[in-house]
């Protein structure tokens, strides 16, 4: 998947994907998405947005007192850092001390967003149901989902995913970064495993 490891590591990096994405509905909402027909968010999904975007600032507060600084990554309330390599391309030792100690203090202080922690079981799977639901209602075409107990069988980092079906390998969905961070604020992935994008600067 884009991202699975610690959502508390530092320097994020997910490859950008290309690819063709078929839109559906009719209007748009506020984030320029095509209009969600009928879809009534469920509670939890408000709850991780507020999580993550804590989570986000948090760290990227914590990062600045080292001197670094922190960027928000698109999906699973993960961040990253910028600016870390010199001219020649290599983080200098010395900065590279600087990101270990942040690393572990940030790490210490900020907690996991709580989502980030729940159970790999058949309440995560209806949530990842819900999350299929959601993208699709929004116009996108996301293939469907494995059994619950086949998903339920899979380890956490080859665990199916909604943004990863649609969004990933070379027949993936062409989407901008701007296009899938208004989607993923949208229909934000409730945890355990996680489909993330790190920000370029080019939202091409």
């Amino acid at each position: 998947m884009g991202q699975q490891d610690s959502p508390r590591r530092v320097g994020v990096v997910v490859a950008l994907v290309g690819g063709a994405v078929v839109l559906g509905g009719c209007g748009a909402d506020d984030r320029g998405l095509p209009a969600a027909q009928g879809w009534v968010a469920p509670g939890w999904m408000a709850q991780v947005r507020q999580s993550d975007e804590e989570f986000q600032s948090a760290m990227i507060a914590c990062y600045a007192e080292f001197g670094l600084e922190g960027v928000r990554s698109i999906g699973g309330g993960t961040v990253g850092m910028v600016n870390l390599a010199d001219e020649t391309g290599q983080v200098p030792a010395g900065v590279q001390a600087r990101v270990d100690a942040a690393a572990a203090e940030c790490n210490a202080r900020v907690s996991l967003p709580e989502h980030q922690l729940w159970a790999f079981d058949a309440a995560a799977y209806q949530r990842v149901i819900q999350l299929r639901e959601c993208i699709v209602a929004h116009g996108f075409e996301v293939p469907e989902a494995p059994s619950e107990e086949a998903w339920k069988d899979s380890e956490p980092v080859s665990a199916w995913n909604p943004y990863e079906a649609m969004l990933g390998g070379v027949g993936g969905a062409s989407m901008t970064q701007d296009e899938v961070a208004a989607l993923m604020t949208a229909c934000p992935q409730p945890g355990p495993s996680f489909w993330v994008l790190a920000p370029t600067g080019d939202d091409g």
